[in-house]
């Protein structure tokens, strides 16, 4: 996972946590075209946003990259402000197990 606050974060990461290839920029596998066309097929809608790689559910043995927005962290992090704070052992019965 990882934040991404503008394109050139993007870009980064996607060569980075994608397509495998950190810190070059470059694919030895694709022309420059190809590359372009996968930056623009993969890009997320709205920055900032939470990029991830995730098992493709339509393609099995294949990765895809996926988002989550900022409205979707807010919703969550709304969620969690209104649940009281309780560590593990609020779970465990007395014999220590769940």
């Amino acid at each position: 996972m990882k934040l991404l606050t503008d394109i050139v974060e993007y870009r980064t990461w996607l060569f980075d946590e994608y397509l495998l290839f950190p810190g070059s920029g470059i694919n030895p596998l694709m022309n420059n075209e190809e590359v372009e066309e996968l930056l623009f097929q993969n890009r997320p809608r709205f920055f900032p946003c939470i990029a991830y790689v995730t098992p493709s559910e339509s393609h099995p043995g294949t990765a895809e990259v996926k988002y989550i927005s900022k409205e979707q962290v807010e919703h969550w992090a709304g969620i969690m402000g209104s649940l009281p704070a309780r560590n593990n052992d609020d779970f465990l019965n007395s014999d220590g197990n769940l």
